[in-house]
């Protein structure tokens, strides 16, 4: 129950960066779009980015799921989590760093959770873990139930996990915010066409936020208490629908798989016809804008509360990680001017010379300091002192 590994060692990466993306696509003033890995013989997947810039992902090694391996990627470094036989799948992080993932050993299925460079079982799970802010996890189980194909939801939290579906169905797509909110799709499989709703955890009640939809599947909720989820149509078309306070609003008749942030702005995938293939768009209110556009899959996307999207870019087996990132001016807060409050934050966030060589240099856990670390070297000194000195437009 108490296995502890530690990571190997971490890798050196070269960046390639874009100004915007082929064809028709938007990529919002401010941002740019960073090729973060480029091993394409490999099939990077399963990605999750949390508030300070950190992207976890697997990576599938070869033809056995048996060579899929957990990474971090941290401001110009990437490390390699697990270096073993098994089936180590689908990630996510909190801001506190924290990790966790499901893993596949000899046919049974295990929680993993990974703090300070030490990894824990912590219990079964079937896979697709989420963790808050809180260090609680959702995840859901396997069980006898629904046709054969049943799960169960359960949190992990105070050391107890606890129980919070209790039915034949499958219980599936868990999420959770840092108000222990607790979303997911229910499953019936023994129906013919299959059937689904999406569900909410509230202190103890459960809701069925669902009601006449075609499949509607993979919810996400952010610590507003807003819930997205994707649906389709009777034509065969999609269309994201979002709740909150008991109303539900369609957002648009025209996407899937959604990920929504604090700020209520959206990432979510189009599947285009004319070339077949998945894409990245952002819904930000008023504005809807097409992130990728090129001949191949964009999709496995996420997004955190400083509007970055990560995303896998390429056909199964073939892909790499991409990410669209604030482009560094020397703002700390990103309210268009560069004065004397990036300052009082750039003081803050000195750390001095690093000796960063692309494997094991630099600083840990930047975070929000990072966006002052604008030469890209993972430590603030004097250097991106001088760059921020020549960029300040004086106090606001």
């Amino acid at each position: 129950m108490m296995e502890k590994r530690k990571p190997t060692a971490a890798l050196a990466v070269s960046i390639l960066i874009f100004t915007g993306a082929p064809g028709v696509a938007q990529i919002p003033e401010g941002f740019e779009v960073a090729q973060v890995t480029f091993d394409p013989e490999f099939w990077d997947s399963g990605v999750s980015i949390n508030n300070c810039g950190e992207i976890v992902f697997h990576k599938r090694m070869g033809m056995p799921v048996e060579t899929t391996e957990i990474f971090l990627y941290d401001n110009g470094r990437l490390t390699r989590l697990t270096d073993d036989n098994y089936h180590d799948a689908f990630p996510d992080n909190n801001d506190l760093g924290t990790i966790v993932w499901g893993r596949a050993v000899d046919g049974e299925t295990q929680l993993v959770r990974y703090v300070n460079g030490e990894s824990t079982i912590m219990g079964s799970s079937a896979g697709g873990p989420q963790i808050n802010n809180l260090s609680h996890i959702v995840a859901y189980e396997a069980n006898d139930g629904n046709c054969g194909a049943g799960a169960t939801v359960y949190h992990y939290h105070d050391d107890v996990f606890e129980v919070i579906t209790d039915n034949d169905f499958s219980n599936q797509s868990v999420q959770n915010n840092d108000s222990d909110w607790i979303t997911w799709t229910q499953f019936d499989f023994c129906v013919d066409p299959w059937e689904s709703e999406v569900m909410l955890f509230i202190g103890g009640d459960t809701i069925q936020l669902t009601q006449g939809q075609i499949t509607p599947r993979s919810p996400h909720i952010n610590n507003l208490g807003e819930v997205v989820w994707g649906s389709r149509t009777e034509t065969g078309g999609s269309l994201l629908t979002l709740w909150k306070d008991g109303v539900s609003t369609m957002i648009t008749d025209w996407g899937l798989a959604p990920r929504i942030n604090d700020l209520s702005e959206i990432a979510f995938h189009r599947w285009h016809e004319d070339n077949s293939t998945w894409q990245v768009w952002l819904y930000r209110g008023a504005e809807i804008l097409q992130i990728t556009d090129e001949p191949f899959w964009n999709s496995s996307m996420d997004i955190n509360n400083w509007t970055e999207i990560p995303w896998v870019a390429g056909n199964f087996p073939n892909s790499d990680l991409m990410l669209m990132r604030r482009i560094r001016t020397g703002e700390a807060d990103f309210d268009g001017h560069i004065d004397l409050k990036d300052a009082a934050a750039f003081q803050n966030c000195m750390t001095g010379p690093g000796d960063f060589d692309g494997t094991t240099g630099g600083f840990d856990r930047l975070c929000d300091c990072r966006f002052l670390d604008i030469d890209h070297d993972r430590d603030v000194d004097r250097d991106d002192y001088a760059l921020f000195a020549a960029a300040m437009t004086g106090p606001q």
